[in-house]
């Protein structure tokens, strides 16, 4: 089994919490492709089985539940098992971790929506978030009858949540009227289950100025790829303003040292293959029409920019790899995350491949 991990972490503080006074959330995404994987992202995606590794997915979700990362993502897609389940099985088989499902408000009635959320958040005890997920590409969404562009998928997301928020305050009968979504007299008798909210917490995605003003009018936090900090700063001061917190994705490559991990990267992107490179190649063209992942991948071409943390050039990693030098931070990290003293690396297993981020909790 390799010892690359791949990840993303981040930093951010509200503009309501100083940095002493708030601490780092850690999750982790589900890899499809297997937990023992150490290629994730080189394989063609209509390759991949979403169900020959579920024993080893139930195990990944109870080592996370174990070593106390917050959530685990249950990212949405043609070529994975539908999250809403997922997320149902693998909360029964744990305790304390909570599943951020990914959702694509094109593809499913806001009302229907939340009583699947509410249904299972009466079997988990309320361990359900949402990853709303609007842009990323057309392409894949015109498998699900979705033919809108970028803009007015974010339309869509703001009726779509707009009538979310409405049956959660239980505002009924609701009636909305929209551009692209009406209900008439809408109501759920589920409720949602929880010992401390009455909806789940949800992150909006994306890296436009519409998907963070949306985020802020939405959401509890704002889910967005890594860029330099002096042009990530900017672009995510209105949503701290606002009071909402702000999450980062990137990737993380762990090692006992700077060195070691830089040379594990190294590895990573070398056998990546023509094949697995040929695959991102075929994404990045499927997420032409998305900001966050073009940014990212101009970001790796570009040889003059110097970044405080290195950049992957190869196209086997879709963002950022974060810097995390010496055997002190490792120390430090392990702290954070309660890991046992044997355990070097963050995550469940070495070795799998995942993205994680963080964001500050509010108090």
């Amino acid at each position: 089994m390799s010892a690359i991990t791949s990840a993303t972490t981040s930093a951010t503080t509200s503009a309501t919490t100083s940095a002493a006074t708030s601490r780092m959330r850690f999750h982790w995404s589900l890899p499809s492709t297997g937990t023992a994987d150490a290629r994730k992202g080189s394989h063609p995606r209509f390759e991949i089985d979403p169900i020959n590794d579920l024993d080893g997915q139930r195990e990944f979700c109870r080592r996370a539940d174990e070593l106390g990362i917050d959530a685990l993502l249950l990212p949405i897609g043609f070529q994975r098992a539908d999250p809403t389940v997922l997320a149902t099985a693998y909360g029964m088989a744990t305790s304390r971790i909570r599943f951020m499902t990914a959702s694509r408000p094109s593809v499913i009635s806001p009302t229907h929506f939340v009583q699947q959320v509410n249904t299972v958040s009466a079997f988990t005890d309320g361990r359900i978030e949402i990853n709303v997920v609007s842009g990323q590409g057309s392409k894949e969404l015109r498998y699900y009858g979705d033919f809108s562009n970028h803009d007015e998928r974010y339309q869509r997301t703001d009726e779509f949540w707009s009538i979310c928020h409405a049956l959660w305050r239980q505002e009924f009968p609701v009636n909305f009227q929209g551009r692209f979504i009406s209900v008439e007299g809408a109501r759920v008798n589920q409720q949602f289950v929880s010992p401390d909210r009455h909806r789940p917490y949800v992150y909006i995605g994306g890296s436009s100025d519409i998907a963070r003003d949306l985020a802020i009018k939405h959401a509890d936090c704002l889910l967005r790829l890594a860029e330099p900090p002096e042009e990530l700063a900017p672009k995510i001061e209105p949503a701290l303003r606002a009071g909402i917190e702000v999450g980062i994705i990137c990737n993380q490559v762990s090692a006992p040292t700077h060195d070691e991990a830089v040379a594990l990267a190294n590895w990573l992107a070398e056998n990546a293959g023509e094949r697995g490179k040929a695959t991102q190649a075929e994404w990045r063209q499927a997420t032409a029409d998305s900001v966050g992942f073009s940014a990212i991948y101009r970001m790796a071409e570009d040889r003059t920019q110097s970044h405080p943390v290195p950049v992957d050039r190869s196209g086997a990693l879709h963002g950022p790899a974060v810097d995390l030098p010496g055997r002190q931070r490792r120390r430090d990290r392990r702290s954070d995350l309660r890991l046992p003293p044997d355990r070097g690396h963050p995550v469940p297993f070495p070795g799998a491949a995942g993205h994680v981020h963080a964001e500050p909790v509010r108090r």
